[in-house]
């Protein structure tokens, strides 16, 4: 302080202190727990305010898998210092009465930021390993002398091998300028979760800020995570960087993570945002990409390194990536320049290592595309990513599933785009967008779209159950905080082929003389069939189609079936959920077995039928005392596309259950260059749109 003169006088007014000094020459600085400042000419010494010196903006993610944390938090200049404390719940322990003595004591490490008003600010990191899985932990992040955070509940998943799927929410843009309006996506985030209680992390596609792109907004940042912090001190975030939080290192800061590290001696890749994956079990890989590098050398090795996590993963059941800005979006941005290069690279490297979802966000609409094919070609080259599986989903209402009788859109596999509109306030309309975007189509209503700005928040949620996903969108109405189903749709892998008594080459094409008629011909009584679930590419048929063919009539056979023949095959788990080995035995009839049958049966099952050489899909079952007596189906396509000749019969039976082959699929002989005839054994089958797309193909009515 610079030389004062004058007389001290001590006054005490409600919790204030304050210290007068009349003066002749003054200045203002800090001592201890006081700060003092000028007015007029007296000096006044008030208690300072630590507010700031309290952890804020915390964010919980997965460090590098699931069985580990990252924390972040941040506070003003004065702690130095700042620890994360936990501890493992004992019994009867809850938030309310955590044991602290116990508790692991972690110190973090800590960078110096400034934010756009000129306040600095210490940002804290700290990450754990090797939780105990299963296991349930408390948490509390800051230091005794300026205090700590709420205590928030670390919920560890099982183990690896007990996980047979998950669910998690997914969200995008809450982006405001004011600390009250993110209360918007407080909201939005908690009815999700009190929705889907189930939900293990939160997806967010990126924008958690405003104006944290050309300065940072430290501010932002801190209301972003504070207003939901109710639901985010539970729940892990895997966020994306949206070009709103692209200031240096704003985003890398503010969550903890074990980024990707794919520029040699440097950190550049860290400073507009992050790229990292973690897996979820053995079946369930979670990528989230930097499109704020959206160029050059940066973006070639971020190219690289996407590759590689996808190949070292090739064998994850479902592979989701996650992006901010959306390569096939219809919204504001679909156009920009930098989208259009995403739009050239991304799509052929997710169709090369079979991604299954992409989450996107940026645009500020809805939209959901179309399946991409994905996968290798038979030349062996990989698709582009450009060409979409043109079929509309099959729709059935009052479907069973995760415990819920619900709508159910059952999509072909490949790559799915979804861009989940926004969480807070922002809308855009959808703009004239790139030809190779091709929207889905809504199950759910005529009046919903799947590339619409529906004007109200949205949010998702993903539920993966074995071999199969689902993800619904949801509106969110503030005023009467309803969640609504926009749209659904679902993929379904099935189960591996189950193999019949045919022996390893016996189906091959090749040996089949042109003309030979028994090419296929075996009677359709033969219930020699594999099996797997729904979701194959170009197996699912256009709802329209389908609703017509379900209008007709199913035909039973009368006969008694004698004899069922010899399988060799894993047979799937009975009622009882037991394993029955049943290589070169008899099956039981159909009298004893079919309660096992039934149980197997569904709409939608994709049939394989070993000595027919075909695939067919169940479309319509018919009921008899609870038990399946029998249906329709439709001729998907050959195993093969080397054949000359085929038979496609009146009826295929499926175990003692005869069904009608109502309709052949109009991509059924797609590929099949050697086909020269094609015999069916029933007049009810159309095939004059056939004939019109296979003129090559003889087709005969027999």
């Amino acid at each position: 302080m610079k030389r004062t003169f004058g007389i001290l006088h001590k006054c005490v007014c409600k919790s204030v202190v304050g210290l007068v000094l009349s003066l002749s020459m003054i200045s203002t600085m800090s001592v201890g727990d006081f700060i003092f400042v000028q007015k007029d000419i007296c000096l006044y010494a008030v208690e300072q305010d630590y507010s700031d010196a309290v952890p804020k903006g915390i964010a919980v993610t997965y460090y590098d898998g699931i069985y580990s944390r990252g924390f972040a938090w941040s506070t003003d200049e004065h702690p130095s210092e700042s620890y994360l404390y936990y501890v493992k719940a004992s019994s009867g322990m809850t938030k309310d009465n955590v044991d602290w003595s116990g508790a692991t004591k972690k110190k973090a490490s800590m960078v110096k930021r400034t934010d756009v008003d000129g306040k600095e600010w210490h940002v804290f990191k700290a990450h754990i390993r090797d939780l105990s899985k299963g296991k349930t932990y408390f948490y509390k992040v800051g230091n005794e002398k300026y205090g700590f955070s709420e205590v928030g509940t670390i919920n560890v998943e099982k183990k690896e091998e007990e996980i047979i799927g998950t669910t998690f929410l997914h969200l995008t843009d809450c982006q405001e300028s004011k600390m009250e309006k993110y209360n918007r996506w407080a909201e939005i985030l908690k009815a999700g979760k009190e929705k889907y209680p189930d939900s293990k992390f939160v997806a967010f596609s990126g924008d958690l800020t405003n104006d944290s792109y050309e300065s940072l907004n430290m501010n932002q940042w801190i209301w972003g995570l504070d207003q939901p912090k109710d639901t985010l001190l539970d729940l892990p975030i895997s966020p994306a960087s949206g070009n709103h939080d692209r200031f240096d290192y704003s985003f890398t800061d503010r969550f903890d993570f074990k980024y990707a590290d794919y520029v040699s001696d440097s950190d550049e890749e860290l400073k507009l945002g992050g790229c990292y994956y973690y897996k979820y079990g053995k079946d369930f890989l979670f990528i989230t990409l930097n499109t704020n590098e959206s160029s050059g050398s940066g973006f070639n090795k971020q190219e690289n390194w996407v590759r590689d996590i996808l190949k070292k993963n090739k064998d994850c059941k479902w592979k989701i990536v996650q992006i901010h800005k959306g390569v096939m979006s219809t919204g504001d941005h679909t156009n920009s320049g930098d989208v259009k290069q995403f739009r050239e690279k991304l799509p052929k490297i997710f169709a090369e290592y079979k991604v299954d979802l992409v989450l996107q966000g940026h645009d500020h609409v809805y939209t959901r595309t179309k399946p991409y094919v994905y996968g290798v070609k038979e030349d062996g080259e990989s698709y582009s990513g450009h060409t979409v599986v043109d079929e509309a989903g099959v729709v059935t209402k009052n479907y069973e599933f995760d415990g819920e009788k619900r709508l159910w859109n059952l999509e072909p596999e490949g790559t799915h785009y979804v861009t989940i509109n926004y969480c807070a306030n922002k809308d855009y309309e959808v703009l004239e967008y790139d030809s190779v975007i091709k929207p889905g189509v809504n199950p759910v209503s005529s009046s919903n779209g799947c590339s619409v700005q529906p004007h109200l928040p949205m949010y998702g949620v993903v539920r993966i159950r074995g071999n199969v996903l689902c993800y619904d969108a949801f509106t969110f109405d503030r005023d009467t905080k309803e969640s609504k189903l926009y749209d659904t749709f679902s993929v379904d892998k099935g189960s591996k082929e189950e193999s019949g008594n045919d022996e390893p080459g016996n189906d091959e094409p090749g040996n089949d003389e042109p003309g030979n008629d028994n090419l296929g011909n075996d009677e359709p009584g033969s219930d020699n069939l594999g099996n797997n679930n729904p979701g194959n590419n170009n197996e699912n048929q256009d709802v329209k189609e389908e609703e017509k063919d379900n209008k007709e009539s199913s035909v039973t056979d009368k006969t008694k079936d004698n004899k069922i023949s010899k399988e060799e095959t894993n047979e799937s788990k009975n009622k009882d959920s037991q394993k029955v080995k049943t290589n070169n035995k008899k099956k039981t009839t159909e009298k004893n077995d079919g309660k096992n049958i039934n149980n197997n049966l569904k709409k939608n099952l994709i049939l394989t039928h070993k000595k027919t050489k075909a695939k067919y899909k169940i479309t319509k079952l018919k009921y008899k005392n609870g038990k399946v007596v029998g249906g329709n189906v439709t001729y998907l396509k050959p195993i093969k596309k080397k054949f000359r000749k085929l038979i496609i019969h009146k009826t295929v039976k499926y175990k003692g259950v005869k069904f009608k082959i109502t309709k052949i699929s109009k991509k059924a002989f797609a590929g099949c260059k050697k086909l020269k005839v094609v015999i069916i054994k029933s007049k009810k089958i159309k095939i004059k749109a056939l004939k019109k797309k296979y003129k090559k193909i003889k087709f005969k009515i027999k």
